[in-house]
């Protein structure tokens, strides 16, 4: 017997949303996309990890697919000695860009754009059929996730696609389980899209882990079971297909890396360490959300001021929108788009990777893009509200429902305050997001790997096979931010990995160790990047490089 949905929003109300208008949002969207993230296209290769992500993923003979599938993430590279992941949907993403575009990183760049863009369109379409959000609503939550300021840490470096393909993936799993609850025949294949997704979000990044509770939360909100079955009868079973994906493909990768993986080297010891560390975690976590930016809010300079604004965010519209469903049920009506439930649902998947972070003891500002979609189907909620916000105060002023004032301004004040907190959290978002702001150090970072890879190149060519290359004052940040522009809070620069792996591409002969000593740090003036000198040796020699030729001295 098959489940039905209890949907939001059973049918789109299309009456004043043509294809025309649809399509329209849908341009806004990619527009939006490409304006803030499209000046990347020029950059050199950006990431800590990407020269040693395609080298490792380049595929020449059918084996090394094998070796994709079966092995962890970067392996036969130092990268080991850091992590141990396993990322195979990932790794296969850098195998077809290579295949594609070679060594061109416009194209690597390209597809960090185009997989950031889908995954701008599925939410928005996600908000639309999955939770029957009204067009413009809907839009706006899109193009607020697009423009995010946290997604500056994710979208411009090429390394750091696994979390763009985990969100595009987690979207998708829940648009097709949706589709599968709300249809009665042919439901099968949306189920097992669904399953796929599920596994290919858990294969591109380890924080998609939570996708199985997120889904269990899904189903329990909004299936509505035919009757003779219990409600957690007909949820289990539902559930039993994505958890038993799960269960296998934690088997697998577990049998891959010989144990759960992560890092390797522990940086929490004492229980008081830990519980110190996952309370900036959580404290960061809420600031990436809300303020990713230094001084974005002005008059919210402390951190209980910022808790209690996520708090206000988060909760009460949750109260307004349950109390709003309470007064029809005693009115002897009955909700057929209950918001509220939408809004559990998207705050659980706000919170669940937090729980993945504080139970794996790592967390980065570059992990924000898969919550930042849930913060902004929140937003798109927010304006949903607005419609009924102005009826209920239009109709606290009607002579004829005077005994319903108090209870309506009690659902119609928390909404008005949530749209007008939504309304201000927008404005910002884009004030300090890519398309108004340049964000120019990932320029700089770029040009900063350009230099130092291609004059390393130059000077290891003339070096004999198998020498020993000592990499010393190697930039590893920016003293200044370019142009005044925000800066983003990871950099990413190459490491010793990162040089190996280059010279394994463009000198596949050569057997040089390279060993990477003293960082240094680089200054931007007017735009360019102004390196001080790294000095590579080998045992018998010496090699200056400036920004000039090498040197080399006996």
């Amino acid at each position: 017997m098959a489940a039905r949905l209890c949907w939001p929003a059973t049918r789109v109300d299309e009456t004043g949303a043509s294809r025309a208008s649809l399509c329209a949002m849908l341009v806004s969207i990619v527009l939006a996309c490409v304006l803030a993230y499209g000046p990347m296209l020029s950059q050199f290769f950006t990431g800590t990890d990407t020269i040693t992500l395609i080298e490792t993923s380049r595929i020449k003979h059918v084996q090394d697919v094998r070796h994709i599938v079966a092995e962890p993430l970067m392996a036969g590279s130092d990268f080991l000695q850091v992590a141990k992941f396993y990322r195979p949907l990932s790794t296969i993403s850098y195998s077809i860009d290579y295949w594609l575009w070679g060594m061109n990183p416009a194209g690597f760049h390209f597809t960090n754009l185009l997989l950031h863009t889908l995954t701008c369109i599925f939410t928005f379409l996600m908000m639309r059929s999955s939770f029957g959000v009204r067009l413009l609503p809907a839009g706006l939550g899109a193009i607020t996730f697009a423009l995010h300021p946290i997604l500056v840490e994710t979208v411009p470096s090429i390394d750091r696609r696994h979390d763009i393909i985990a969100g595009l993936f987690i979207v998708l799993c829940v648009i097709f389980c949706a589709k599968y609850l709300a249809s009665r025949d042919q439901g099968r294949g949306y189920l097992w899209a669904s399953v796929a997704c599920e596994v290919a979000a858990m294969a591109s990044k380890e924080t998609a882990f939570f996708l199985p509770a997120l889904i269990l939360v899904f189903i329990g909100l909004f299936a509505r079971v035919e009757r003779g079955l219990s409600r957690s009868r007909t949820a289990l079973r539902i559930w039993c297909p994505y958890v038993f994906s799960a269960f296998l493909y934690m088997l697998w990768r577990m049998y891959v890396l010989g144990g759960v993986g992560g890092y390797t080297s522990a940086t929490h010891g004492s229980w008081t360490e830990k519980e110190r560390y996952v309370g900036q975690m959580a404290l960061s976590y809420l600031y990436d959300l809300l303020s990713p930016i230094d001084g974005m809010w002005p008059f919210l300079n402390t951190t209980l001021s910022i808790a209690l604004l996520g708090a206000a965010f988060a909760l009460l519209p949750l109260a307004a929108e349950y109390l709003g469903s309470q007064t029809l049920k005693l009115r002897g009506q009955t909700d057929e788009r209950p918001l509220y439930k939408s809004r559990i649902f998207f705050l659980c998947w706000l919170l669940m990777p937090l729980a993945v972070y504080a139970f794996t003891l790592t967390f980065g500002h570059r992990g924000m893009y898969i919550p930042a979609i849930a913060l902004s189907c929140l937003i798109a909620l927010n304006f949903q509200a607005l419609s009924p916000c102005v009826k209920e105060a239009y109709s606290c002023g009607n002579a004829k429902n005077r005994s319903w004032d108090a209870r309506r301004l009690l659902v119609a004040l928390p909404r008005a305050a949530t749209v007008a907190a939504s309304v201000c959290v927008v404005c910002l978002m884009i004030t300090y997001s890519p398309l108004v702001c340049s964000y120019g150090a990932w320029q700089a970072s770029a040009q900063l790997s350009s230099h130092l890879l291609r004059q390393f190149l130059i000077s290891a060519s003339i070096l004999p096979d198998k020498s020993c290359v000592f990499v010393n004052q190697a930039p590893d940040s920016l003293e200044n931010t370019p142009h005044g522009s925000p800066q983003p809070k990871e950099l990413a620069f190459p490491q010793g990995y990162s040089f190996t792996s280059w010279l394994k591409l463009y000198l596949p002969s050569s057997h040089a160790r390279v060993i990477l000593g003293k960082r240094s740090k680089a200054k931007c003036v007017s735009g360019f990047v102004r390196l001080s000198n790294c000095l590579w040796t080998k045992s018998t020699a010496v090699v200056f490089v400036s920004m000039g030729r090498p040197n080399k001295t006996r």
